[in-house]
């Protein structure tokens, strides 16, 4: 079974996605933003893993829960590496 502390995760990470969807036109201002959109995807996947792993395929998503949490902060610190430098490549 699931724990009511996952679920709560679940819904708060998509609430922010529809937040993230309510100001696209702002989000996509940023530089980059590509690499940010991809890593909020990858971090509301293990959130999903981590609910759906109390119902079935423990080992499998359990596995894919942290594959997903680790890509998530990979693409994530790829995109602060990226903000960093088109900010110094602007001026």
């Amino acid at each position: 079974m699931f724990e009511e502390s996952e679920l709560i995760a679940l819904l708060i990470t998509v609430g922010v996605s529809f937040f993230l969807l309510a100001t696209r036109k702002i989000i996509i201002t940023l530089p980059s933003y590509q690499f940010l959109l991809v890593s909020f995807g990858f971090y509301l996947a293990s959130k999903v893993c981590t609910v759906l792993e109390g119902f079935f395929w423990e080992t499998a998503l359990n596995s894919l829960e942290h594959i997903c949490a680790i890509l998530s902060c990979a693409v994530f610190f790829w995109w602060c590496l990226r903000l960093g430098t088109d900010k110094e490549s602007g001026r």
